[in-house]
């Protein structure tokens, strides 16, 4: 099962592939996505948007889409975001 953290817990750069997303119902889409990912690195880390997100009202909470999430086998760590701090998330991970 992947390891879940918080953005503001990582301390120094992970030597990934960067995915994104919300990932609200895991279809078909994100699967081919996360699939050309783990091609060009093993090592995947899915920078997951927060509740706190302004335009996006989501189905179910982060913590349960990491959940979910956890259990694909090419994703290797998710990085909880509290918003859509993805700027930030590229400055800390270093993907």
């Amino acid at each position: 099962m992947s390891d879940i953290l918080k953005l503001k817990d990582i301390k120094s750069p992970l030597n990934c592939v960067l995915t994104y997303g919300h990932f609200t119902t895991i279809h078909a889409g994100h699967v081919r996505y996360l699939k050309h990912a783990y091609s060009k690195n093993k090592n995947v880390v899915v920078a997951l948007i927060g509740d706190k997100h302004n335009n996006l009202h989501f189905q179910f909470p982060q913590d349960e889409r990491a959940s979910s999430l956890a259990h694909l086998t090419m994703i290797n760590k998710i990085v909880l975001l509290e918003a859509n701090e993805i700027n930030e998330a590229v400055i800390r991970i270093k993907p």
